[in-house]
C-alpha cells in the first residue's frame, strides 16, 4: 500500500468517524415516525389483527392510519409521536412481527439511528466504487456527505428512520454489482428493493436494454420467491388490501414541502381549490401535513406518459453507449425520473441519485454542472429550507424549488460531461 493510499485511508475513516458521532448524536432522540408505521404494522401482523395493518379503503390518500394505532402508541408511551400509515407490502409486517414482541420501538428506534448514518455513508461509497473516479475516496465521501446529510434528501430520512434508506442502499448495491459482472446478486439485491418499495422493479429496463439477461432472470427468479413467500405468510386477502392502498395512491395527488413529484407540482399551479387537509399525523400537531386531491385523469396520463417515455428512452440510449456513460449519466437520471414522474415520491427517494453527485461538482467552477449542483444543496439544506419555509406564501415554495431542482439535476446528468474517472 503506498503512502497516498494510506494517506487516503486514514482521512476517509477520521471522516466516517466524525460524521457517525455527529449524525448518532443528532438524531439519537428523534421521534422515527416513519419507523413507528413499520413498528405498529408488525405488532398488529404478531396479533393476527390483519385488518389493523393499512388504512381504511378512502376516497384518497391523506395520510390516515388504523383506528387503533393512537392507543397502540400510546400503550408504547409514544402518545404524542406522528403516526403515519404503513404502505409496504405484508411480507414486511410478517418479518418483523416476531421482532416487536422481543423489542420496544424505542429499542429498534436506537438501532435504526445507528445503522442508518452507516447505510448512507455506504451508499456513498457505492457511488465511488460505481463512477470509478481517480479523485480520493475522501474527497468523494466528503462531497457525497454534504449532499446527503445537511439536505432534505437525507436529513428528514434520519429524523424519521425512514426505511427508503435502506432501500436506496439496496439500489445503488445492485447497480454496483452489475458494474462489477455479478449479475445474480445484482438482481437478487434489486429483487429485495423492490420487494419493499415497488419501483425498482423499472429500473430493470436498463438491464435488459444493455443485455444483462442473468441481471434479469435473477430478478425475477429471487422476486417471485419472495412474492409467494409474502402471500404464504399474509393470505390473499391482506395482499388485496395492499392493492387497494396502492391503487388509492396512484390516484391521489398528495402535496406536502417533501413530495417532490410532477404530479404534486402540477397539483399546486391547477388544483389549488381542490386540495383537502391531509389527517392530522399527531394530537399536539394544530394543522395537516399537507394536503390531498383526486388526480384528474388527464394528470394521470401525462404523468405516466412521461415516465414511459423517460424509461424507453434512457433504455435506448444506455444500449447504444458505453459502459462509462450508462453508469454515469442514464443510471443516475432513470432513478430521478422513475421518482419525479411516479405518484408518490418523497425527498429521500432520491438519495440514490444524490450520491452521484460528486461527480458533478468534481467537473469544477467552471462548469454549469457545479454550480447547478452547489445551488439546490444550498436551496434544499435544512438552513436553505429553514428561510425557504419562513416566506409567507399560499404556495408550497420549498416542494416547488425541490422538484423542479431535482429534474434539472436528472439533466444535468444526461449532459455528456467528462469527469477524472
Amino acid at each position: 500500500m503506498s503512502s497516498e493510499t494510506r494517506r487516503d485511508f486514514l482521512i476517509s475513516a477520521i471522516l466516517i468517524t466524525s460524521v457517525l458521532t455527529i449524525a448518532i448524536s443528532t438524531f439519537i432522540s428523534s421521534p422515527s415516525a416513519d419507523l413507528m408505521a413499520v413498528y405498529l404494522a408488525a405488532e398488529q401482523f404478531a396479533a393476527g389483527n390483519f385488518d389493523q395493518i393499512y388504512s381504511a379503503p378512502a376516497a384518497t390518500f391523506d395520510l390516515s392510519v388504523p383506528d387503533t394505532w393512537r392507543q397502540l402508541a400510546e400503550a408504547q408511551g409514544l402518545g404524542d409521536i406522528q403516526l403515519f400509515p404503513f404502505i409496504y407490502p405484508p411480507l414486511w409486517a410478517a418479518a418483523f412481527g416476531s421482532l416487536t414482541e422481543m423489542a420496544s420501538p424505542t429499542a429498534i428506534f436506537t438501532a435504526s439511528h445507528v445503522i442508518n448514518p452507516v447505510l448512507l455513508l455506504g451508499t456513498i461509497f457505492l457511488a465511488w466504487r460505481i463512477l470509478r473516479p481517480s479523485t480520493s475516496l475522501a474527497l468523494w465521501l466528503l462531497l457525497g456527505i454534504l449532499a446527503i446529510f445537511p439536505t432534505i434528501y437525507g436529513f428528514i430520512a434520519l429524523h424519521q428512520s425512514q426505511p427508503q434508506i435502506f432501500v436506496s442502499f439496496l439500489i445503488v448495491l445492485a447497480i454496483e454489482r452489475s458494474r462489477y459482472n455479478r449479475p445474480v446478486s445484482a438482481g437478487m439485491v434489486m429483487a429485495l428493493a423492490a420487494s419493499i418499495k415497488l419501483y425498482p422493479l423499472l429500473f430493470v429496463a436498463i438491464w435488459v436494454a444493455t443485455g444483462q439477461r442473468r441481471s434479469v432472470k435473477s430478478f425475477f427468479a429471487f422476486g417471485l420467491l419472495l412474492g409467494i413467500t409474502s402471500l404464504a405468510l399474509g393470505g390473499i386477502d391482506l395482499h388485496f388490501n395492499f392493492l387497494k392502498q396502492i391503487s388509492t395512491i396512484n390516484d391521489t395527488i398528495l402535496l406536502t414541502q417533501l413530495t417532490l413529484n410532477f404530479d404534486a407540482l402540477l397539483g399546486q399551479f391547477f388544483l389549488s381549490e381542490a386540495f383537502s387537509p391531509n389527517a392530522q399525523a399527531a394530537p399536539h400537531l394544530t394543522g395537516s401535513t399537507g394536503v390531498n386531491a383526486v388526480k384528474p385523469m388527464a394528470f394521470e396520463m401525462l404523468s405516466k406518459a412521461l415516465l414511459l417515455t423517460s424509461i424507453v428512452v434512457i433504455a435506448w440510449r444506455a444500449s447504444k453507449s458505453t459502459e462509462t456513460a450508462v453508469f454515469r449519466q442514464f443510471w443516475p437520471a432513470l432513478l430521478i425520473l422513475v421518482s419525479l414522474f411516479g405518484p408518490l415520491s418523497w425527498a429521500y427517494h432520491y438519495i440514490t441519485a444524490v450520491v452521484f453527485i460528486p461527480s458533478l461538482l468534481l467537473a469544477g467552477p467552471r462548469r454549469l454542472p457545479f454550480w447547478l449542483s452547489v445551488i439546490l444543496l444550498i436551496a434544499l439544506s435544512i438552513p436553505g429550507v429553514s428561510y425557504l419555509s419562513s416566506i409567507e406564501m399560499n404556495f408550497y415554495l420549498v416542494q416547488a424549488i425541490g422538484t423542479i431542482g431535482t429534474a434539472l439535476l436528472a439533466l444535468t446528468f444526461l449532459l455528456p460531461l467528462r469527469i477524472r474517472s
